[in-house]
């Protein structure tokens, strides 16, 4: 019956990031703006800001949105993120 029900949750640790503040002190003066407007509008304003400093994790799917749009301005590196960590997906 695994998967059937609409709560389900696997108990498996999920990789969240936490922080990307050398991402944004990485992006040219150019480009930096349209790097912060577009993660805005993906976030919302207020979770954009926590999302940079760390105090709001970033889920798998948010990071693949992140990095996509740092490469897409030209930025390319090893670690996009400030840290990682491992919690369980209970909110879905």
């Amino acid at each position: 019956m695994k998967g059937e029900c609409e709560y389900y949750r696997p108990n498996t640790p999920v990789r969240y990031a936490r922080g990307f503040t050398r991402v944004a002190e990485l992006l040219t003066v150019r480009v930096a703006g349209t790097f912060r407007l577009r993660l805005i509008s993906y976030f919302g304003r207020k979770n954009y800001y926590l999302a940079r400093k760390g105090e709001y994790l970033i889920d798998p799917t948010a990071q693949q949105y992140i990095v996509s749009q740092a490469e897409a301005l030209g930025l390319r590196l090893d670690d996009y993120f400030d840290e990682y960590v491992e919690r369980y997906d209970w909110w879905g």
